[in-house]
């Protein structure tokens, strides 16, 4: 949903993304305009504040749209936000803004492509006027497509009287009646035919995609910490290596994958102070940290798991490995006592082999952090780990 902080990097790959789709004849959009990154609610439960300038808007939420648009996007989302710099109205949405949606994104930025509104049954909009005039309003902003209008008998009937009363003309109709016949032409819809269902699953899911997704894991996962050079783990058969798991979600890849490597035993308890009793033993520890890949849910650490994660720590030589947003490293005030440290960002199957495969050196690290963790690690920073020769999981006399 966000490739990071740095609007050229964001630029860059959203545009690459965009093109991928759009070479396979899927209409991209993008999302959500003008710019939800900076905001500290969420637009489906309220109305997110933007509090930035015009100026900044300008330099830095708008530079990956004016992108796209120069690459050739084809649709917009406008997002439920509270802008002060581009809407003077309080609480006013953007998705009803006619300052945002054709001043803003049609007028300024000559976007000339279909703009959709976001979720219209959200309570950033919802709960704003009702439902009786909200889609109207929409409409009048400028917007082609409204999405999960509540009512919809009665947003056709309202648009359709505003029509009657010229409130909405014939020329604003017709704008968007045409860009919607035209993207339905350019995606073939009007020479529509039923996609062939059989070997459905395996022509959209080669082989070759999940080369091209263990590549872009080998590339993608972050080392931010390697004290003494930790990282990877040497001297296997004198090492005496346990595993701890934080967080509530799945982690057998990573385990069974470890296993590949050394003898790693699981160790668990109740109790934090008999954990580290059990871990007296180790000589290396590794935490994974594992939540689910679910967007809405929350990936952070409990205030338990910050104290075990403390604790454990601090008296033992620890490697952290991070299957969850990066974000997720904020409350962690000092990592000190931490001398591996790993993100690799999400916890399906692919990121935690690939990960296991790092921490004993069958790959390298190359990975580069895309947002900053308070004053700990800024963008951009990833560390390179050294490749063990370890044909057939063995090790070299020499390691």
């Amino acid at each position: 949903r966000s490739f990071g902080e740095n609007k050229y990097n964001v630029a860059r790959k959203a545009a690459m993304y965009m093109q991928g789709m759009q070479d396979e004849q899927v209409l991209a959009n993008g999302k959500h305009f003008p710019g939800h990154g900076d905001t500290a609610t969420d637009s489906h439960t309220s109305l997110p504040i933007v509090t930035s300038s015009r100026d900044h808007l300008d330099l830095v939420e708008l530079y990956p749209y004016k992108r796209m648009f120069d690459e050739g996007l084809v649709s917009v989302m406008v997002g439920h936000l509270d802008v002060p710099s581009l809407e003077l109205r309080q609480n006013y949405p953007s998705s009803l803004s006619f300052n945002v949606v054709t001043n803003l994104l049609q007028r300024d930025l000559e976007f000339e492509g279909l703009i959709f509104t976001d979720a219209m049954n959200m309570k950033g909009v919802s709960g704003f006027k009702g439902t009786d005039d909200v889609n109207l309003d929409a409409f009048l902003a400028g917007n082609d497509i409204l999405l999960f209008v509540e009512n919809i008998p009665l947003a056709v009937e309202k648009i359709r009287n505003a029509y009657k009363n010229n409130i909405v003309s014939e020329e604003r109709l017709a704008l968007s009646v045409k860009k919607i016949l035209h993207y339905k032409f350019k995606a073939g819809l009007n020479a529509y035919k039923p996609i062939e269902i059989s070997n459905l699953y395996n022509d959209i899911n080669p082989s070759e995609n999940d080369a091209l997704q263990y590549q872009l894991y080998e590339n993608a996962i972050t080392v931010l910490k390697n004290e003494n050079q930790i990282l990877p783990i040497k001297k296997i058969e004198n090492n005496r290596i346990a595993y701890v798991k934080l967080g509530d979600d799945n982690n057998s890849s990573f385990v069974s994958t470890l296993k590949k490597y050394a003898d790693v035993t699981e160790v668990s308890d109740i109790s934090i102070d008999s954990l580290n009793v059990k871990l007296k033993g180790f000589d290396t520890v590794i935490i994974g940290y594992h939540k689910s890949d679910n967007v809405w849910r929350n990936n952070d650490f409990s205030s338990k798991e910050l104290i075990w994660l403390q604790e454990i720590a601090r008296n033992n030589n620890v490697i952290l490995d991070v299957f969850a947003k990066p974000y997720s490293l904020l409350p962690i005030t000092n990592f000190d006592d931490i001398e591996g440290l790993i993100v690799s960002y999400q916890n399906n199957d692919v990121a935690q082999e690939v990960s296991a495969e790092l921490v004993f050196g069958a790959i390298e690290a190359k990975g580069k952090l895309p947002v900053s963790i308070n004053d700990s690690f800024q963008v951009n920073e990833g560390l390179s780990t050294i490749k063990m020769n370890r044909l057939g999981f063995t090790t070299p006399e020499n390691v």
